[in-house]
This record gives C-alpha cells, structure tokens and sequence, in this order.
C-alpha cells in the first residue's frame, strides 16, 4: 500500500477505504437509537479483498461467542450474500455480505439493532463508503451513532476491546496498518459536515 502523505500531494478520489467499526447495543431516548462507535479507516489504492474463509478460522482461535460480521459493499444494486462458518467445538460465524442500498433499509437495520443487543460478537466493514455517510444513512432511520462518553474516552470501553479484536483478526500483531491509519488518513474520509446529535441537523461551520 502507497503511503498517503500529504507534502507529497494527492486527490482523495483517487483512493478507495476499508472503515472497520465496532458497535455498542443501543440505548433508546424518545424513539431515537444512541449507539456508540469505534472506528479506524484505512487508505489503499484498490478495494481491500478480505478472505473471509481466512478471518473465520482466526475468529475460531479466540474461542468466544458466536461472531456475526456486516460487509457493507458501496455497490447500488441490491446485493446480498450470507455464509455460515462451522467447525466443531467452534463458534458460529456468520458474515453478511450487502449492498449499501440493501443494509440501509428498516428490515436490515431492525437485524442489526437486535444482534447489537445480543450477547453475540458483532463487526462491520465497510468497504468505500465516507464516515459521514455512513451517520447520514443511520440517522434515517433514527439511528445516532457517537463517539461515546467524553470523560471515559481514556478508558478502555467493550467497543475498543471488540474493534481491537477484529483488528487482530485482520492483521494479527503487526501494528504497523494502525499507526499509519493515525500517520496518514485524510481529513476528507471522516470529517463530519454535519452534527447528528443535533435534531435540527446543523451544519457545522
């Protein structure tokens, strides 16, 4: 992967992202879902192909609970796939592979809200798709996505233990796709340009 740097000059649309989050179960105020998130976004010159046969004898390894993973496909056609990894004395992974159009709809969003309150494993990748997309699509349907409490921000939370586990997962020990996820990820793959928490949805300035 080219590292990204801006001295040296880039157009960010020239580039393609994996966002990997974790989700906390949701807690409910007057009909709106506050869910918080935590999230990294990696930069790469080609769509990040995942061998999900792979990530399912890893998640094996660290025999937990079942494992549930959302791969979110910045695609516009309705695309779904599902496959079921079993192995004996092994949890059961199942991985969702949808369109984007196809996961932002109340039936796939009621699935997501019910498996976030179960006491299952649950990641999402997705695949080219900007953060602030992302809270657009949920907020649709009534659904805030934050970055959590302020004052425990410097503790570890159960979402930062379950996003460090998938990125385990992905990428084993090495650190290294983190530390640069922190080094060069540009602004324009995860700025907000609006507030979500805010009903009238004001534009930040």
């Amino acid at each position: 992967m080219k590292k990204l740097n801006k001295k040296y000059g880039y157009n960010p649309n020239n580039f393609k992202l994996s966002l990997f989050a974790s989700f906390s179960g949701p807690s409910v105020v007057d009909g709106i879902f506050y869910i918080n998130a935590s999230i990294q976004i990696r930069v790469y010159e080609d769509l990040l192909k995942m061998d999900f046969k792979k990530v399912h004898y890893k998640l094996a390894e660290l025999k937990g609970r079942p494992v549930v993973i959302y791969n979110i496909l910045n695609n516009e056609e309705s695309y779904e796939n599902r496959k079921y990894y079993k192995n004996p004395d092994d949890p059961i992974v199942t991985i969702f592979t949808l369109s984007k159009n196809l996961f932002f709809t109340e039936e796939w969003l009621k699935r997501v809200i019910l498996d976030l309150q179960s006491d299952n494993l649950i990641f999402f990748h997705f695949e080219d798709i900007r953060w602030h997309e992302i809270l657009y699509e949920f907020k649709k349907y009534n659904i805030v996505i934050t970055g959590g409490n302020k004052v425990k921000r410097h503790m570890l939370s159960v979402i930062k233990h379950k996003l460090a586990l998938w990125l385990l997962v992905i990428d084993g020990m090495d650190c290294n796709k983190t530390r640069d996820s922190f080094k060069f990820e540009p602004k324009e793959f995860c700025k907000i340009k609006n507030d979500f928490t805010n009903k009238k949805y004001v534009e930040k300035k």
